[in-house]
């Protein structure tokens, strides 16, 4: 009996179960039971179970549904605009009292807000004209009239108020507002993990005018500088973008790279260059290790060298590219100290080195060699040149001209130490700021070793007599007595960061020490101190913490 062609079979998951069984098409009866197992005298049964539709993946695709209605919800609630923080006519005075005591003590704000200004009679456009004709001149990093005075303390609110420290005229509130500024800069950096431009800037002013963030011996200059270059690198300033990666995949997707960080606005340029030189600036007096040069680095110095009617950038920009070579200079110095038998093959690398500087040299302009900071950096990177001759050589029997070579090199370093000494002189210090000290302390200290050092063909007689390093130590302190008294008139008060200040002698016990030792080693008295009058009453921040190569370690 053939089955009719008309009926349509069960619906899916409904045949019965002798049909489930045989795999066979199931057509119902009008009378019940299905047409097959009528044909065969069955009995028809519906099946036990129901084969498995797409209902889980249907509940899996509302969920998905579900996530993504929370999250566009999300997104729209955080694009809405943000609450009024301006207080209502009908706050409590409990709120009020509140926020004049947030006003009054900034340090109780929460570390999410952006800091207040310390209290001062002084108008910020006063107080920037001040740091910016006195102290950014020195060290120019970052331009102030870039901003009016009240958008600068607005978007840069962390650097505003170092340089309230700075140009503090009572020396008890600079102690107070410096650790202060010093120990919210690291809560933010390092403990939150905050990262931004004015932060960076923030950093780059505690760093370079150190003396005035901290009172106590030990400034932790080394561990600051390493923060600074944590934060330059996490910004993406120094982040390089030509790199060729070794890939099997095709050349071109290399080359496809999206750079998040090229677009590098002048502020930011500065702010790198500025880290690359201070860093440079550190290692040549307490050898900490410097940032490396770059080619983020060149293009920032390239694309500032452009700006011709910015001096302050021109001045920068020459820093960086004379640190280039400084870098190069400490890397042979930190070879000699790992492997001291290979001071003779790296005097080998004074030519080189002092060729890579002429090069540097020839191509600045007449006024960027008439700038004393740039000068600064020059002379410093002369003496750290030539001071892999001060390590002593291995004799062997055909270094006869290695020697005279030696005394060449040694009578250069000397010259480079008087000409970085009398530069200093030079600077006047009521601008003094950590990169003049470094210098100044390097050359003093290479002096010293160059008063004592034995070395046949070597005179160290007549070297103290041509430039002796405690002369210069009595006209440094003539000169902060001097920058003192300036300061003195302008406060009103006698306590400044020239002054004799912390209990300790400043440079009155360290000439008396060098003193005795260099004419123990050279048999030679010279006294420069009749006319001074009293050397303590100057006064030189951690004075035995530059002087670290000559008195052993200290902590940085």
């Amino acid at each position: 009996m053939d089955r009719p062609a008309n009926k349509l079979s069960a619906p899916y998951g409904h045949a019965c179960s002798n049909c489930v069984k045989a795999k066979c098409k199931c057509v119902p009866r009008q009378g019940g039971g299905c047409e097959r197992c009528n044909r065969l005298s069955k009995e028809c049964q519906p099946a036990t179970f129901v084969r498995k539709t797409g209902s889980q993946k249907t509940a899996r695709k509302s969920q998905l549904e579900d996530k993504l209605d929370s999250l566009v919800t999300l997104l729209q609630a955080q694009q809405a605009p943000a609450p009024s923080l301006t207080p209502s006519p009908s706050v409590s005075t409990t709120q009020a009292e509140v926020n004049a005591i947030c006003l009054q003590n900034p340090h109780l704000l929460p570390t999410s807000q952006g800091p207040i200004p310390f209290p001062s009679e002084r108008p910020p456009k006063e107080i920037l004209s001040q740091f910016r004709s006195r102290y950014l001149e020195q060290f120019p990093f970052f331009h102030v009239l870039d901003l009016t005075a009240n958008n600068f303390v607005r978007e840069r609110p962390n650097t505003y108020r170092a340089i309230q420290v700075i140009c503090e005229k009572s020396r008890a509130r600079q102690n107070e507002y410096g650790p202060r500024v010093r120990e919210e800069l690291i809560l933010r950096v390092v403990t939150n993990g905050e990262r931004s431009i004015d932060l960076l800037l923030c950093l780059l002013v505690c760093l370079t005018w150190q003396v005035y963030f901290t009172p106590s011996r030990r400034g932790g200059m080394g561990m600051f500088l390493n923060v600074t270059k944590h934060v330059i690198s996490d910004l993406g300033f120094n982040r390089p973008t030509d790199l060729v990666m070794a890939c099997p995949k095709p050349p071109v997707i290399v080359g496809q790279l999206p750079d998040q960080h090229e677009s590098h606005n002048d502020e930011e340029r500065r702010a790198l260059i500025a880290c690359f030189a201070l860093s440079a600036m550190t290692a040549l007096a307490i050898k900490a290790e410097p940032m490396r040069w770059s080619s983020r680095i060149a293009r920032a110095c390239d694309n500032l060298s452009q700006n011709l009617d910015n001096t302050g950038d021109i001045v920068l920009v020459a820093m960086a590219r004379i640190s280039r070579v400084s870098v190069d200079a400490y890397n042979t110095l930190q070879q000699i100290q790992d492997d001291p038998p290979s001071a003779a093959y790296a005097l080998h690398q004074v030519k080189a080195l002092r060729a890579m500087l002429d090069m540097v040299k020839s191509g600045l302009s007449q006024a960027q060699l008439q700038n004393k900071m740039v000068l600064l950096f020059l002379y410093g990177t002369e003496v750290q040149i030539y001071e892999p001759a001060l390590f002593a050589i291995a004799q062997t029997a055909s270094n006869d001209t290695l020697d005279y070579q030696r005394i060449e090199y040694l009578t250069a370093c000397l010259q480079a130490c008087k000409d970085s000494l009398d530069n200093y002189l030079a600077i006047p210090s009521i601008t003094m700021n950590m990169i003049q000290v470094l210098a100044f302390s390097n050359s003093c200290q290479v002096l010293y070793s160059l008063s004592v050092l034995e070395c046949p063909g070597w005179d160290r007689y007549t070297a103290r007599a041509t430039v002796d390093v405690l002369w210069y130590f009595d006209r440094v302190c003539v000169k902060f007595e001097e920058a003192r008294r300036q300061l003195a008139e302008e406060s009103g008060s006698q306590e400044n960061v020239f002054a004799l200040a912390g209990g300790h002698e400043g440079l009155k016990s360290l000439c008396a020490s060098w003193r005795e030792n260099l004419e123990s080693a050279t048999g030679v008295g010279m006294n420069f101190t009749g006319e001074l009058g009293g050397v303590g009453d100057a006064w030189m921040t951690n004075a035995d913490m530059w002087f670290t190569n000559v008195w052993g370690d200290t902590q940085f």
